[in-house]
């Protein structure tokens, strides 16, 4: 314990330095739970640190990067620290997926034979919870020529998860794949899909899935009609 005196030159100490002297010490007690116990030694630390900007910046975009896909529904504005603080309280009330693109890359693996297809797509996700998409399966490890199409589904927050579902049709293939997943913390969807011809057939698939900055790869009209002609 810390006696009145050793606390009263700790915060002159600690008003004297540079800002960026303390920004050096701070840098080396994250992560950032380390920094949120320091800050509650006193008063002059907490708020030092709270207005260390960068550092808390720093931090955010480790945790959450800009191709993150939950984003905060209504983000605060102020302190670095206070949006930081924000998004780590967030549940899925307080995030939405909306998305104008992004990027999905995985594989889907067949359970009767092992047969695994890499994929490719690129999907919108609506205010209203609709989602859609062009894919681009490629050649399989096993069987399966390369085959373009579309995705129709919807995405939505259930008991604190979130959950996409949406069907596949393919150029190649009658019927549609059905896929159901959920998105895990930093951007992966794992799930199962089936085929609705013979829905015994099924397997797994594991999509990494990037929000793309806005205005970055659209998906055109014309390029929706392109594909669908041919499918």
């Amino acid at each position: 314990q810390m006696c009145i005196r050793d606390r009263v030159w700790t915060r002159i100490m600690l008003i004297l330095l540079p800002s960026d002297s303390v920004l050096a010490i701070a840098e080396r007690l994250a992560p950032h739970h380390h920094l949120l116990r320091v800050s509650s030694a006193c008063s002059t630390l907490r708020t030092l640190l709270m207005r260390a900007d960068p550092l808390w910046d720093q931090l955010f975009h480790a945790l959450w990067p800009t191709e993150s896909l939950p984003i905060l529904r209504a983000p605060v504005g102020g302190w670095a620290a206070e949006r930081f603080a924000q998004r780590h309280a967030a549940g899925t009330s307080d995030l939405v997926l909306t998305c104008d693109a992004c990027a999905v890359r995985g594989w889907t693996v067949d359970s009767f034979d092992g047969n695994q297809t890499p994929t490719n797509s690129m999907i919108k996700l609506w205010d209203d919870g609709k989602l859609q998409g062009i894919v681009k399966a490629e050649k399989g490890s096993i069987r399966n020529q390369p085959a373009t199409g579309l995705w129709y589904g919807t995405w939505r927050a259930e008991n604190g998860c979130w959950w996409l579902e949406w069907s596949e049709k393919l150029s190649n293939n009658r019927g549609q794949f059905m896929y159901q997943g959920k998105l895990l913390d930093g951007g992966m969807l794992r799930g199962t899909f089936y085929w609705s011809m013979i829905p015994r057939k099924s397997g797994t698939f594991e999509f990494n899935l990037a929000r793309l900055q806005p205005g970055y790869y659209p998906i055109k009209p014309e390029l929706w009609q392109v594909v669908r002609a041919t499918i």
